[in-house]
């Protein structure tokens, strides 16, 4: 019997390693998980139900949250740097975890945001780049393969330019307790 084994362990926004449950194994016929690159909410029963809207709990020692930005900012840059058309497939599953994401972080942003000078260019460039992402979200999918990996990759860049305000917020005092969904 074939069985899988990966090493699993947990990082910090600095790549310390914080956690490390060693090595774990999957033997076939195990449930495989979800076709996603997105991380898995806290264990918490409010966060293991609806993700989305504002019921959606962030937790101050969440550290998967802050990975969160790392894998899904990688996703997209693996993505904005083909040279080549990926599957129909593949850029489904894509648009449907940058789509996860940026439905999560846009709130939180704009709670990040509230309550600070609105003359700050942090702030200023952070709501602009929520805008851009809310008209990106908007868009409808295409037919073409062409068409589509052009719109999904506009979606990936909006998912790069919101975990970098995301991480310029966090940078300049704006709750350094706060960990995105």
């Amino acid at each position: 019997m074939a069985r899988m084994t990966i090493r699993v362990y947990r990082m910090d926004r600095h790549g310390t390693v914080t956690e490390d449950r060693g090595i774990v194994s999957v033997l076939p016929g195990d449930e495989p998980p979800p076709a996603t690159s997105a991380l898995p909410p806290c264990a918490c029963q409010r966060c293991r139900g609806l993700r989305t809207g504002p019921d959606h709990g962030i937790h101050a020692d969440d550290e998967a949250p802050t990975l969160g930005t790392v894998s899904m900012r990688a996703a997209a840059s693996w993505l904005l740097d083909q040279p080549t058309l990926p599957g129909r497939e593949t850029l489904r599953l894509f648009d449907q975890d940058f789509r996860l994401f940026l439905s999560l972080v846009i709130p939180h942003i704009e709670r990040m945001t509230g309550g600070r000078p609105e003359d700050d260019a942090t702030v200023q460039a952070a709501l602009a780049g929520v805008g851009e992402a809310r008209r990106r979200l908007l868009e409808t999918g295409s037919t073409g393969l062409t068409t589509e990996f052009e719109r999904v990759k506009r979606v990936a860049s909006s998912v790069m330019a919101l975990c970098d305000h995301f991480e310029a917020l966090i940078g300049n005092g704006a709750a350094d307790h706060e960990r995105l969904p």
